[in-house]
């Protein structure tokens, strides 16, 4: 599992390119599976009838391959500037991770901004203009990048 459908930079230095995408088709938390799998259903079928399903497809894809290289471009460079090990405890390198969710974000970016004025039941529940949920998604992600603030200080020993 570890080396073939999970992404990590040693995966990558090791050759094991594939994972790149292989990542994108198993989950460890059924939350996860479910919660990818119903966004997938309800906005890949709208991306699939207007476009086609060969383009949902290569969107899927192509937001997997996306979705990794920014988590191995992190771990390799950015993560390492802060911490000597992630949260779970292994040395960043070796950090694998694995999901939908870089591949059914890009399907549902799509499907708001091709629709914006569509409204969108959030956790089934609540009504909102998808435009709406779309700067909620983008600024989620943007919160987290400048969340990460480089050290005033290089320490050597670290």
């Amino acid at each position: 599992m570890v080396k073939n459908f999970m992404i990590s930079v040693d995966n990558i230095r090791s050759g094991r390119l594939h994972t790149l995408i292989t990542n994108a088709f198993s989950h460890i938390k059924q939350l996860d599976i479910i919660s990818n799998m119903i966004t997938l259903y309800f906005f890949g079928t709208a991306i699939g009838r207007y476009f086609g399903p060969q383009y949902l497809l290569k969107l899927y894809l192509a937001g997997a391959l996306a979705g990794s290289i920014f988590y191995v471009a992190y771990k390799a460079f950015v993560a390492p500037l802060f911490h000597k090990i992630d949260k779970r405890g292994f040395p960043h390198s070796h950090a694998p991770a694995l999901g939908a969710s870089g591949a059914t974000t890009a399907i549902l970016l799509l499907y708001i901004f091709l629709f914006p004025k569509k409204t969108i039941f959030v956790d089934f529940i609540i009504p909102v203009p998808a435009a709406l949920v779309g700067v909620l998604i983008i600024g989620k992600d943007i919160w987290r990048v400048l969340q990460v603030r480089l050290p005033l200080k290089f320490d050597s020993s670290s």
